[in-house]
């Protein structure tokens, strides 16, 4: 417990990846600008997971009508292929304030700035925020059925191309994460990759520019995973048990 004065800024992502990409109410995010705005904190959104399309929007935060005082982006602002991170403030806090500074051991390397200015070319040009937006519709209308079709999923995440489903076992004998670990495992078998935390979510990340047809079938043969499972149930030696009490 601090005193308000203490309290400089709140930082947050609009899309908890870890865990099982929980996906924030709008709500949520408006109630913390509130907090910040009484309080006179800054608000810092960290985008670098769900920024650059990933929700269907550039931005996440767009979805929830928040505007940050901070945005922090990375990750495919480079494509990959060079180091490249950016942040975006107001002028009151990095434009106009003669107090404000930042620095970095590899601040504006050639490379990962050119490559940052090629990916924004190909986004505008490519349509790659509308096309993940049109993915994300695809996705949910997919699988918004999956918790009321299949008693082994507790819950279906998503927010564009942020996807996660958390998973729990029909019966008190058998841990709920082995059924995710399951799932995880059939869907390889079948030739789908999700992540797999070691607990009781899997989350996925298509492309963003990933064609439509390979979508649906990359669903349609995750959904064949969890058909297979709730008929058949947990293979032999994929789940042993775990020790409790620990």
């Amino acid at each position: 417990m601090v005193p308000r004065d203490n309290v400089a800024a709140v930082m947050i992502e609009p899309g908890l990846a870890e865990g099982g990409n929980w996906i924030p109410a709008k709500r949520f995010l408006q109630g913390i600008r509130e907090i910040c705005d009484r309080n006179d904190w800054l608000l810092i959104i960290d985008e670098v997971l769900t920024g650059m399309g990933r929700t269907g929007k550039m931005w996440a935060t767009e979805h929830y009508e928040v505007e940050p005082d901070i945005l922090v982006v990375g990750k495919n602002l480079s494509g990959g292929i060079a180091a490249c991170a950016g942040i975006a403030a107001k002028d009151e806090i990095l434009g106009d304030n003669p107090e404000s500074s930042s620095g970095s051991t590899f601040a504006g390397t050639p490379a990962g700035c050119a490559a940052g200015l090629k990916t924004l070319e190909l986004y505008e040009r490519l349509g790659v925020v509308d096309q993940a937006a049109h993915l994300g519709r695809v996705a949910s209308d997919i699988m918004g059925q999956w918790e009321a079709r299949y008693p082994i999923v507790r819950q279906v995440r998503s927010n564009g191309l942020l996807m996660g489903v958390s998973f729990q076992s029909p019966n008190q004998e058998e841990e709920d994460g082995w059924y995710a670990r399951e799932i995880r495992s059939q869907m390889l078998d079948r030739g789908v990759w999700a992540i797999s935390d070691g607990e009781v979510n899997l989350r996925m990340y298509p492309s963003l520019i990933m064609a439509e047809d390979v979508l649906r079938e990359g669903l349609g043969l995750m959904e064949d995973a969890l058909a297979h499972v709730c008929q058949h149930g947990l293979s032999v030696g994929n789940a042993p048990r775990m020790p409790t009490g620990v």
